[in-house]
């Protein structure tokens, strides 16, 4: 009896992860779509609903990132590029708006060192980026 009333209360609890982590991936697929009408904070509020709803979701961090490099703030974007870098080592994108923060702040062997990670991972077109690194 016991035993079958924890099975019900972990279901219960799998159904509820279940539930906002798809909940989580509509609020970022809203923010990106408020992102290309320009409604930036807007976009920003999705991103940040959708990380309280599932802390896991590497794209909503990986998002949240850009909206802030496209307020050049920079130091922030890497910060949340890292969260979605710990979630998801082999996010290309995640590495690649690293990489483009840390040039931004001058940190060249930095952003020489993340592009050629979004390069191992996938990342195409990296070879203007690609060229000038030792």
């Amino acid at each position: 009896m016991v035993r079958n009333f924890i099975l019900l209360i972990l279901l219960a609890f799998l159904a509820s992860c279940a539930d906002n982590r798809e909940r989580s991936l509509e609020k970022v697929d809203k923010g990106v779509d408020m992102m290309y009408q320009m409604k930036k904070e807007k976009a920003k509020a999705f991103f940040e609903e959708a990380i309280k709803l599932d802390p896991g979701n590497a794209e909503a961090y990986y998002h949240l990132a850009n909206y802030y490099a496209d307020r050049q703030e920079y130091k922030k974007a890497i910060e949340l590029f890292d969260k979605a870098l710990e979630i998801n080592p082999q996010f290309a994108n995640a590495w690649y708006g690293r990489g483009m923060a840390k040039f931004y702040l001058g940190d060249k062997k930095g952003a020489c060192a993340d592009w050629k990670k979004a390069a191992e991972n996938g990342r195409q077109n990296l070879e203007d980026k690609l060229r000038h690194c030792p």
